[in-house]
C-alpha cells in the first residue's frame, strides 16, 4: 500500500489571517498575515562517534539513542529557548507542534540549504554540512523578528555530486 504523499489531514492546517499574532490549535497554526517572518534554520549535530558504532545488518543501540537525542533537544531546549528569549525581545517565534507531532512549518533540508548551513546532497534527500557531514537533525522556526538575509552556503558539495557520476 502506498502511504505517499500523506494525507492532508495528516498535520495541522496552516492558515494566515489579519491577526497580531500566531496561534495555535490541534486542528492549524495561524500565522499573522500582516507581519514579514523571516525563516531560521537551525542545526544539531548527531555523534558522529555513535553514528559509527551502526553497521547496516546490525543496528546500534547507541546510534539510536543519539539519533533520538537530537529531536529531544530540539523539542524540550532549543525551541522552547528560543522562542522564551524572542517573547523577551517582544517578537514570536513560530515552530514545531509541542510535542514534536508533525513537523515543521518549512521542509527541513529546504531550510538548511537555504538557510545557509547544508547543501543538497546527489539523492537530494539528505542535505550535507561542510563543517559535519550528513549526520545532522535540521529544524526551522518562523520569527516576526528583523533579521537580514542570509545566502545558501557553496562549499561544492552539490557540484562534486553531480560530477561524481556514482
Amino acid at each position: 500500500m502506498n502511504n505517499w504523499p500523506p494525507p492532508l489531514a495528516a498535520g495541522p492546517k496552516i492558515d494566515f489571517e489579519n491577526v497580531p499574532v500566531g496561534y495555535e490549535t490541534p486542528e492549524r497554526k495561524v500565522l499573522p498575515d500582516a507581519v514579514n517572518l523571516h525563516e531560521v534554520g537551525v542545526m544539531i549535530p548527531m555523534a558522529k562517534e555513535a553514528w559509527r558504532t551502526a553497521m547496516p545488518d546490525a543496528p546500534s543501540g547507541v546510534a539510536q539513542a543519539s539519533n533520538i537525542s537530537r529531536y529531544r533537544m530540539w523539542t524540550c531546549s532549543v525551541q522552547p529557548g528560543v522562542q522564551a528569549f524572542l517573547k523577551g525581545l517582544g517578537y514570536n517565534g513560530y515552530g514545531y507542534p509541542y510535542p514534536d507531532m508533525s513537523g515543521g512549518l518549512v521542509p527541513a533540508q529546504a531550510s538548511a540549504v537555504l538557510g545557509g548551513v547544508a547543501e543538497i546532497g546527489r539523492h537530494s534527500e539528505a542535505t550535507i554540512s561542510p563543517e559535519f557531514g550528513a549526520n545532522m537533525g535540521y529544524y526551522s522556526f518562523l520569527t516576526d523578528l528583523p533579521m537580514a538575509d542570509d545566502n545558501p552556503v557553496d562549499a561544492g558539495i552539490f557540484r562534486f555530486c553531480h560530477s561524481c557520476k556514482k
